[in-house]
């Protein structure tokens, strides 16, 4: 609680004087808290207009400082890293608008291409890289195509560069330490079955969906219920507000399969950094 509506502001505003105001935060710690992470542990995942990995740390290693984004979370005294692909459910929008036909049919023609697209690959780096190594100069692409390859191959392999960016964020979560049990996925890569079946096969690991949309909203109310007393603490509040839907199992086949697919993946951007330059 850091005070309260003042007679000036209530005139200015409309809002009653003495309405508590309680600190917020940023979208995304919002949306971290939002997402019930508020332990070690619990990794939280979101293919939006971006895609994005978090986790809770008590503290910051040094380390990630050039891999990872860290931030302050809503609970005092403690961090979340961030690690990021700048465009990803924005790779799937240009692909739709560039190429045709609705969200639906799109992912419908990938569902039907096997793991791995057949060997195309789709490098989400429209805007430029971002976890591990932030290149603003890097851009998207596709590598691999033959004339085998259809127009699902290009939206399967699209989903799965995006997941595979994404992967580059629990690799760098784990190189400092950071425990990984529990995946929840949710924004609207995780409104397709497809889609929420690559994040849980290429990231080796089962995912479970988040049941709510607008977490980074969810997360200011839980401040300011906190902050008014409505709720003991971040515990209470998150357990009672954060609705968690179903478990999606990954496929030990399909998980090696992208195992080999992620090596050849990493190997993408090393080979064309020099060019991108």
């Amino acid at each position: 609680m850091v005070g309260a509506i003042t007679q000036e502001a209530a005139e200015q505003t409309g809002l009653a004087e003495g309405t508590p105001v309680v600190a917020g935060g940023g979208d995304m710690p919002c949306m971290i808290l939002g997402a019930g992470v508020i332990e070690p542990g619990i990794i939280s995942l979101g293919i939006g207009t971006a895609a994005h990995a978090t986790a809770f740390a008590d503290t910051l290693d040094p380390r990630a400082f050039d891999k990872l984004w860290p931030m302050c979370h809503p609970i005092p005294g403690k961090y979340a890293w961030l690690g990021c692909s700048f465009t990803g459910g924005a790779s799937l929008k240009w692909f739709k608008e560039e190429f045709g036909g609705s969200y639906e049919e799109l992912t419908e023609a990938a569902a039907a291409v096997p793991a791995g697209a057949e060997g195309a690959f789709f490098m989400p780096w429209l805007e430029g890289r971002a976890t591990p190594r932030p290149d603003a100069h890097a851009r998207g692409g596709f590598v691999g195509l033959s004339l085998a390859h259809t127009k699902g191959h290009l939206v399967r392999a699209v989903l799965e560069g995006v997941v595979f960016d994404l992967r580059h964020s629990l690799d760098c979560f784990a190189e400092i330490g950071l425990p990984i049990d529990e995946l929840r996925i949710g924004e609207g890569g995780s409104h397709s079955e497809v889609w929420r079946q690559i994040q849980a096969d290429i990231l080796g690991r089962d995912v479970v969906r988040i049941a709510t949309d607008d977490l980074s909203a969810i997360g200011a109310a839980l401040l300011a219920g906190i902050g008014g007393e409505l709720y003991a603490d971040f515990a209470t509040a998150c357990q009672r507000t954060v609705k968690l839907a179903e478990t999606v199992h990954c496929d030990p086949e399909r998980v090696e399969e992208y195992r080999r697919a992620f090596d050849r993946y990493r190997a993408l951007y090393p080979a064309l950094q020099d060019w991108y330059s």
